[in-house]
């Protein structure tokens, strides 16, 4: 998987020179080049051309993903060959319809002499059939996550991407939803808007995708990436550790005293919360990756296995 956290995943066009400058004062978890819709077609192959001059300063210092264009494009092939080549592996492939989009990243890493088991697939679910097949695409091998692409997925329902509608809330929730049933990482859509004036909304916007399980947010300037990093932290050990400690209380009250029902902090917890609290474990534990929890997982099995 992507080394390192991944709250934060900053959007780079590849073909923009004063960008490159700045990178090295760049804090995202994930800087990604991009060299689809922010490169115009006629910019495609110049655009590529600067990713693999410039790119190759800055691999060991960034983790590095590389945004290429549709495999049937004419610039697609060439771009997955570039970043492969470059010892770039992980891949956000955009306009996926199915599983068959990333099992021909498959066979084209195979063609190309690499092992297909060292892609990290991130699909972009941005077209009516990604939306309707994530479970389909989810389970393929080396998808490691996945991008909520709001702009490209409404326009082709002929709705307004408006972040404060029901409709946009619910395909949020709803996408949330399948990625919590395959246990894959979720990361949000993009917010174009990045000056003072619009600070508190977008807060607001982060907040309640972290709240329905968003791991992490795009982030298209960088003034986006602090307010990202803050609000996603649980990537951080330390927030590791306190959800652990609250998740551990409970399950504790409630596998001492056998009861359905208990009380902790003047607060009734049941069944249902003690699933959500071992759920909650069970990813705080992949997240820390640490040996301190090594037997976490067994325990929380265990437990489910009692319910």
């Amino acid at each position: 998987m992507i080394k390192g956290k991944h709250r934060s995943w900053l959007f780079l066009p590849a073909h923009k020179h004063k960008f490159w400058k700045k990178i090295t004062d760049l804090s995202p978890d994930v800087l990604v080049i991009d060299l689809e819709d922010s490169v115009f077609w006629n910019k495609k192959d110049s655009a590529r051309l600067i990713f693999e001059t410039q790119v190759k300063e800055y691999i060991p210092q960034k983790s590095i993903a590389v945004r290429i264009n549709p495999l049937d494009s004419k610039w697609g092939p060439l771009d997955l060959s570039t970043s492969l080549n470059l010892g770039i592996v992980d891949i956000v492939l955009p306009k996926v319809k199915g599983a068959g989009d990333i099992l021909r990243v498959h066979e084209f890493a195979k063609r190309e002499g690499f092992d297909p088991q060292i892609l990290n697939i991130i699909p972009i679910i941005e077209t009516t059939q990604a939306f309707e097949r994530f479970d389909e695409i989810a389970t393929v091998e080396g998808v490691r996550a996945a991008i909520f692409g709001s702009e490209d997925l409404f326009a082709e329902f002929g709705l307004s991407s408006n972040r404060d509608s029901p409709l946009f809330k619910q395909i949020q929730v709803t996408l949330s939803l399948k990625a919590q049933k395959q246990k894959l990482m979720l990361i949000d859509c993009a917010n174009p808007v990045y000056g003072p004036q619009y600070c508190a909304e977008f807060r607001k916007e982060c907040v309640y995708s972290s709240e329905i399980a968003f791991k992490g947010k795009l982030a298209i300037h960088p003034n986006q990436i602090e307010v990202i990093n803050s609000l996603f932290e649980i990537n951080s050990f330390e927030a590791v550790a306190s959800q652990l400690d609250k998740a551990w209380d409970l399950v504790n009250a409630m596998t001492t005293t056998e009861e359905s029902v208990t009380i902790l902090d003047d607060r009734f917890y049941s069944i249902p919360e003690l699933r959500k609290a071992l759920y909650r474990l069970a990813y705080l534990e992949k997240v820390a990756a640490n040996n301190e929890y090594s037997d976490l997982k067994k325990c929380i099995v265990n437990i489910l296995d009692r319910l």
